[in-house]
């Protein structure tokens, strides 16, 4: 499974896709579109039927390993794709064969979750299923080299975040906290993100009554200060100095403010994230008021 492109870039498509065919018998699908929606998956179930494969291999950023996971997984499923995304608990068959993801980009981490991302109509739907869970990885950093600019900001963007997100988790422990803070250390220097300094700042701010956190308010924003003090140990710094060199440098909006995005693409998404399950991790109970001004 992968994008028209992506393999075929990274150098993928003519090294590692070339020796396997030599061993194997492999059909290729290459239908994945960025933010793939459910009609990518239909697609890639009618090909996995007809093909029947002792394996799925998903090659490419998160989008094709999201795919490869969603096809891997809802091909062997009684319901359709449509009623297992809306309702995970009908999806009750094992899979029957092998996943194997090989990432070309950085951040995404699809590589090492059991969640993956298909839009219905417009709406995000989650995958979170313990049959989505990878059973081998292979990475090549190698393959992350030929990315164009635009692409290598994005990722390292996206990692960044994920390396914030995981320091000062709900759920975060001792150890996941140490490989948060090596993260920082390592990304800082090359990346951060538009959407990483309004919540740095808000959770800079948290007090008891709206802190869900174990450790409770002030370890929020002690970590906060950690974070920022790694910006300014490793790159002279702050966060919101270094979001607005890198993102010019790329040609992006400095400032989510500046997006000056229509609410109606994109108050009842974010609204939604906001009160998912999965942004119960995070220490600072977020709503949309905290989001409106900065969108106005």
């Amino acid at each position: 499974m992968t994008g028209p492109l992506g393999e075929r870039a990274s150098g993928a498509r003519s090294v590692e896709l070339t020796a396997l065919s030599a061993r194997h018998e492999v059909e290729h699908f290459d239908g994945v579109r960025p933010n793939p929606g459910i009609e990518q998956i239909r697609a890639g179930i009618a090909t996995m039927r007809r093909f029947g494969p002792q394996a799925v291999i998903g090659i490419g950023g998160g989008s094709s390993l999201d795919v490869a996971k969603s096809i891997a997984v809802l091909a062997v499923q009684r319901r359709s794709p449509e009623d297992c995304l809306r309702h995970p608990e009908v999806i009750t068959e094992e899979r029957r064969c092998a996943l194997v993801l090989m990432p070309t980009t950085a951040g995404s981490g699809s590589e090492m979750t059991w969640f993956a991302t298909v839009y219905i109509e417009g709406r995000k739907y989650s995958l979170d299923v313990d049959q989505a869970r990878v059973d081998l990885v292979l990475v090549d950093q190698d393959l992350t080299e030929s990315l164009p600019i635009g692409d290598s900001v994005s990722t390292g963007l996206d990692a960044l975040s994920q390396s914030v997100e995981s320091y000062w988790s709900v759920s975060a422990t001792p150890v996941s906290q140490a490989l948060a803070l090596e993260a920082l250390g390592k990304l800082l220097p090359a990346a951060v993100a538009l959407h990483l300094p309004w919540p740095l700042e808000r959770h800079a701010e948290v007090t008891d009554p709206d802190c869900r956190h174990p450790q409770g308010s002030a370890a929020v924003r002690d970590a906060v200060a950690d974070i920022e003090n790694i910006a300014q140990a490793q790159t002279g710094r702050g966060i919101r100095q270094l979001t607005g060199q890198l993102l010019a440098l790329v040609g992006r909006p400095a400032r989510i403010e500046q997006l000056a995005l229509p609410a109606d693409r994109w108050l009842d998404t974010m609204t939604a994230a906001l009160a998912s399950g999965r942004a119960a991790n995070n220490p600072c109970v977020l709503t949309a008021a905290d989001v409106l001004p900065l969108l106005a």
